[in-house]
């Protein structure tokens, strides 16, 4: 997981916003996540969200659909 973050990281700085969430999604999907790792998620989505954003055209039927799978990752779990 931690190369993956890695290359999320890279992806984010470089504005790739599409590579890392075809890279983030998969890694996050269908696990339990720590605090640190939804706030992690949360974080990277936002920029994600605000890139989409500013930038419509980015927002495919994939990415949409990548977004909405990060976005059940961050908030699934128990809530109290």
């Amino acid at each position: 997981m931690e190369q993956a973050i890695t290359q999320v990281n890279t992806h984010l700085t470089a504005g790739q916003y599409a590579e890392a969430t075809c890279v983030l999604a998969p890694v996050v999907s269908g696990r339990q996540l720590s605090d640190p790792q939804k706030q992690a998620v949360g974080m990277a989505l936002k920029q994600i969200n605000q890139s989409v954003a500013a930038n419509p055209a980015l927002n495919t039927t994939e990415m949409y659909e990548l977004r909405a799978r990060m976005f059940k990752a961050g908030h699934s779990g128990p809530r109290f």
